[in-house]
């Protein structure tokens, strides 16, 4: 009679008896087909980390995923105890269905196509988030959707996660409050509101314009929500123009921000100050990257191909960039940092562009009385146009 035996380590042998004696045969395993790789949890931890998530951007992607919600109002609240920091960002949006609750918050990369209407792009930003803010400790998601409570706790532990969903009927509005506990940072509520203050305006502004609400506030404080291409403010001193570049099949705006020598810096908004002092600040001037409802880089002193001199930082700009041209740019799952291809041929007609817009605002800028360039920062422009 024959016999199958399975080992401890899963391999298969099968047992025949032939009279008086035993034979045993190992049983190769079939030919199975699998899609894709499998990650080990560690490298996963590993690598999430080395994306170089802020608190301030993760802080941002969790308010991403309640702007994508279709809230009206956004509170974050944070706070310090026993030296660590808890994070908690509560909406009043849609929700998230019970069965969708760990594919939102423990699947890397959502198979979902995100209209332009909202933020998300790679499904990749709340887990990030989590993983960034939260080395060891507890995760809590609650959502309400259609009447029913879903909870999720995502605990962290030994560069590993492990996760326990509960849901229950309520009669609870919809909405979904996110908390991250033990975060190890020096992140300050008055940078996180500052931060907010500029990277939200656009969507304050979408808002204003369809009719509909948005507020968002940090500790119960209703953020004030900040121009910093300052379109509401008439100055001579202020140079106003657009450019444009060619990128794959569009061309594409660049709204310029020039501030000349003599601007009033008495106006400037509390984006620009430096302990309470107007300034225009070196790494406030740069790229604006907008998407529908924020900006994903907030100047940055980001001039690609170009050498940061003094002189710009009276100098901005603004493009509005469609969310299939995203990745092609250059943003990566990290939206707050952009990495430029400068051997990428589609990206070459706008290293050229702003090559000719920041040799242009130089000339304008010592034109008006700006003194003269140092001859060791002169060299870099010259040549660009």
């Amino acid at each position: 009679m024959n016999k199958t035996i399975t080992t401890s380590d899963g391999v298969e042998f099968i047992t025949t008896k032939s009279t008086n004696t035993h034979s045993i045969t190992k049983i190769l395993p079939k030919e199975t087909v699998e899609e894709n790789y499998t990650v080990d949890q560690r490298f996963i931890f590993q690598a999430i980390r080395a994306m170089g998530f802020s608190p301030q951007s993760c802080t941002s992607e969790l308010i991403d995923n309640s702007v994508d919600a279709e809230s009206s109002a956004i509170n974050v609240d944070w706070n310090k105890s026993d030296e660590l920091y808890k994070l908690i960002v509560k909406d009043n949006g849609i929700g998230v269905p019970s069965n969708k609750m760990r594919e939102v918050f423990t699947n890397l990369g959502n198979p979902e196509d995100y209209t332009f209407e909202r933020v998300g792009h790679f499904g990749v930003g709340a887990k990030a988030s989590f993983i960034n803010l939260c080395e060891e400790g507890n995760i809590t998601i609650v959502s309400v959707h259609n009447g029913i409570e879903s909870t999720l706790v995502i605990t962290h532990k030994n560069k590993k996660m492990i996760n326990k969903l509960n849901s229950e009927f309520t009669d609870k509005p919809s909405g979904t409050t996110i908390t991250v506990e033990n975060i190890d940072t020096n992140l300050s509520e008055a940078q996180i509101k500052k931060i907010c203050s500029v990277m939200y305006y656009p969507n304050k502004t979408r808002s204003l314009e369809s009719g509909t609400k948005f507020d968002l506030t940090v500790n119960d404080n209703i953020i004030d929500f900040i121009d910093p291409m300052y379109r509401n403010l008439k100055d001579k001193n202020i140079h106003r123009y657009a450019e444009s570049f060619s990128f794959l099949e569009d061309d594409i705006d660049i709204n310029i921000l020039s501030f000349m020598p003599k601007f009033d810096w008495d106006k400037c908004s509390t984006w620009d100050q430096e302990k309470g002092k107007p300034s225009l600040k070196p790494f406030n001037s740069g790229i604006y990257l907008r998407l529908g409802g924020r900006y994903i880089s907030l100047g940055q002193q980001l001039f690609p191909t170009v050498t940061y001199q003094t002189v710009y930082q009276n100098l901005r700009m603004e493009i509005t960039l469609d969310k299939d041209y995203l990745e092609p740019f250059g943003v990566q799952m990290n939206k707050s940092k952009l990495e430029f291809d400068l051997n990428d041929p589609n990206m070459q007609d706008f290293y050229r562009m702003i090559k000719k817009i920041c040799a242009e605002h130089r000339r304008r800028y010592n034109a008006a009385g700006g003194g003269p360039v140092k001859e060791s920062e002169a060299k870099s422009l010259e040549d660009a146009v």
